[in-house]
């Protein structure tokens, strides 16, 4: 369903347990997904992080970001030209909440497994 699309994962922290629930969820779509290490500081300058958007929406269909402020995830989005997602794989995150709410027996970590999917399938198929 994803064959073919390349998904970046920005990562601002060290928290392999999120990163590896959006790999999973993406790579059994089909996608292949890199992992990038934020260089992005306070310091960092609005020219900086537009250069960086554009760049990372020539190389990549769509980003997760995990461990950067909003502020920051929010103009990456609006200069990116492709999907940005603040956190879709975080505990903290809407379809975190979402699972808890879905019915059925199945397993939680199942529930937020296939709303990564259908989150990272609408937005981009």
């Amino acid at each position: 369903m994803l064959r073919g699309k390349k998904l970046g994962l920005l990562r601002g922290t060290d928290d392999m347990d999120d990163a590896l629930r959006f790999c999973n969820a993406a790579h059994e779509l089909g996608a292949h997904v890199a992992p990038i290490r934020s260089a992005f500081t306070p310091d960092s300058t609005p020219s900086e992080v537009q250069d960086t958007a554009r760049m990372l929406g020539r190389l990549y269909d769509a980003v997760e970001c995990q461990g950067l402020p909003p502020s920051l995830v929010d103009q990456l989005a609006r200069t990116a030209g492709i999907p940005v997602y603040d956190g879709l794989a975080l505990p903290s995150h809407a379809s975190a909440e979402l699972a808890w709410r879905l019915a059925g027996d199945a397993p939680m970590a199942d529930k937020r497994h296939y709303l990564i999917q259908a989150v990272l399938l609408a937005t981009m198929t």
